[in-house]
C-alpha cells in the first residue's frame, strides 16, 4: 500500500509536469476486482474481520472488457 501511494505522488508530479501517461487498453475488471479482494481479504483476516465477494453471474458479462488502465481504476 505505501509502494501505491509513492507511486500515486510520482504520477501526480509527471502531472504537473505534462509528462503523465495513462495506458489505456482492454482488460478484465473483474479479475482486478478479485485480485483487490484477495489482497484485502487477506489484511482483513489477520484482524479477523470477515469479507465476502458476491458478483452475479448473470451480471458478469458487462464487466469482463473494461477500456482504461487496469493500474488506475481504484
Amino acid at each position: 500500500m505505501l509502494l501505491n501511494l509513492i507511486n500515486d505522488l510520482l504520477d501526480l508530479a509527471k502531472h504537473e509536469k505534462l509528462t503523465f501517461k495513462v495506458n489505456k487498453d482492454y482488460f478484465n475488471f473483474i479479475s482486478a476486482i478479485e485480485s483487490t479482494f484477495k489482497t484485502m481479504d487477506f489484511l482483513a483476516q489477520k484482524r479477523n474481520i470477515k469479507m465476502n465477494l458476491k458478483i452475479d453471474p448473470f451480471e458478469r458479462k458487462y464487466f469482463e472488457c473494461f477500456f482504461g488502465d487496469e493500474k488506475r481504476w481504484e
